[in-house]
């Protein structure tokens, strides 16, 4: 909306007409916007948010004198005073949005536009009356009588300025209310800016007071929320000791290290299948459910080892020999742990089983046939150093890991118990054909 000022009374008739027709379509848009901005503020300045402030702090000061609050009842008398202090500010701020916004806003749609609207009817009613002295004139100029009466052309003459000064007030009222309304409402709608500032400037003095006395009333809740929990917890150890107190002990259950059977996730390829494995004194067998009662897979763990293996699911562990390649899925971490501690006691029944054996047929009765698969273990380059310290010609097996180590480590692997390592002495124990191929098949490159 232009701010610019337009006399009026200088404009020829063609942009008179043309300029108060803007004029009225810019004030009819302002009209409209003031009604909007009316409802609004009408919508701010409800009194029901007021009551409910006023209220609430009431409410939160009658909350101090319950005799159920117990913490610093003193704190929250003060922070209900506050609220109700705010809320006090916050009415004289609606009061004065009503007293400079709304009372202008409503004048100006009452009484200012009325006006206009009586001007715009006069202008039609002195339009009629000039257009009936015109009649007149233009009957009394086709007469025969050559001279038009003097009352004819004053009555004319009289409607004429009557209609341009009417015309001429109507245009002049639109032209302030264009600008000189529009500076007013921004003056006050600047007014009214400052005083929210003022009221937000003025709440926030007087709830950042109330910020020490939150604070420590905040850690005394807290304090207390852990009294109360340290005595719960003691209460609940106390009644946990007393019930231990009362209860037989139970005799932990343990596993049978020659034979273990239950579900597993099997891995082939990129899919894992629910399957039924037994181990049982050193075999192997793989069901595809407890009920079958043909293998789909079975092997002697005597030439396996087992290890856990990271996987895309969790409690994977993996059996290798030289025909048997096979990853599981345990149930969980202890169900992980009995699988391998049974797969290991079952690789160490096997190796003892050929060792109580040694008089069999595949037991090597020549220290040369033995010398010979050692010198086919040392064609590896990997098999001529230790596999813990890296010293040169390992002269012991460790067997369930199936590696080549020096004396030194081997002593090391001995002290942790069979039932953890298993070494044997490459020239002073007793071998058999199928430990070299195990040793000779995984090796210190691939153990």
């Amino acid at each position: 909306m232009s701010s610019s000022t337009v006399n009026l009374s200088a404009l020829s008739p063609r942009s008179f007409k043309a300029e108060t027709a803007k004029l009225a379509t810019d004030v009819d848009s302002f009209r409209e916007n003031m009604e909007g901005l009316l409802e609004a503020f009408r919508q701010f300045s409800g009194t029901g948010s007021v009551l409910d402030g006023t209220q609430l702090g009431e409410v939160i000061t009658q909350l101090a004198t319950n005799e159920t609050i117990r913490h610093r009842p003193d704190d929250i008398t003060n922070i209900g005073e506050v609220l109700k202090a705010v809320e006090h500010d916050r009415k004289q701020l609606l009061d004065s949005i009503r007293t400079t916004l709304l009372s202008p806003l409503e004048q100006f749609l009452r009484n200012d536009m009325i006006e206009v609207n009586n001007l715009k009817a006069e202008i039609e009613s002195l339009k009629k009356e000039y257009d009936q002295a015109k009649l007149k004139y233009d009957v009394a100029r086709t007469s025969k009588n050559k001279q038009i009466p003097r009352s004819i052309i004053a009555a004319l003459e009289d409607a004429k300025k009557a209609l341009d000064n009417a015309e001429l007030a109507c245009g002049n009222k639109l032209l302030d209310i264009r600008v000189k309304k529009e500076f007013e409402i921004l003056e006050r709608l600047c007014t009214f800016i400052f005083s929210e500032a003022s009221f937000y400037y003025e709440g926030y003095q007087k709830l950042s007071k109330l910020e020490p006395s939150v604070r420590e009333l905040m850690n005394n809740i807290a304090n207390a929320q852990k009294d109360y929990l340290e005595g719960k917890n003691q209460f609940d150890v106390d009644a946990l000791i007393a019930q231990q107190k009362t209860t037989p002990a139970v005799t932990p259950i343990e596993i049978d290290l020659h034979f273990k059977q239950g579900y597993v996730n099997m891995k082939k390829r990129n899919t894992w299948t629910k399957r039924w494995l037994v181990v049982n004194k050193g075999l192997l067998f793989l069901y595809k459910n407890w009920k079958d009662m043909d293998p789909i897979k079975c092997a002697n763990l005597l030439l396996c080892t087992v290890k856990q293996v990271a996987s895309d699911r969790p409690n994977t562990l993996m059996v290798i020999s030289p025909d048997l390649s096979l990853t599981v899925q345990a149930f969980d971490a202890q169900d992980l742990k009995e699988w391998i501690a049974v797969v290991e006691a079952g690789i160490g029944w096997q190796l003892t089983k050929k060792q109580q054996d040694s008089a069999e047929q595949d037991q090597m009765t020549s220290n040369q046939e033995k010398f010979s698969y050692l010198r086919q273990l040392r064609e590896n380059e990997a098999n001529r150093f230790c596999a813990d310290c890296g010293a040169p010609d390992p002269e012991w097996g460790l067997m369930n890991l199936s590696v080549l180590i020096c004396y030194e480590c081997s002593g090391v692997h001995r002290s942790l118990g069979v039932h953890i390592s298993k070494v044997r002495s490459l020239t002073l124990d007793q071998w058999n054909v199928e430990l070299f191929h195990l040793i000779q098949f995984f090796g210190n490159a691939k153990g």
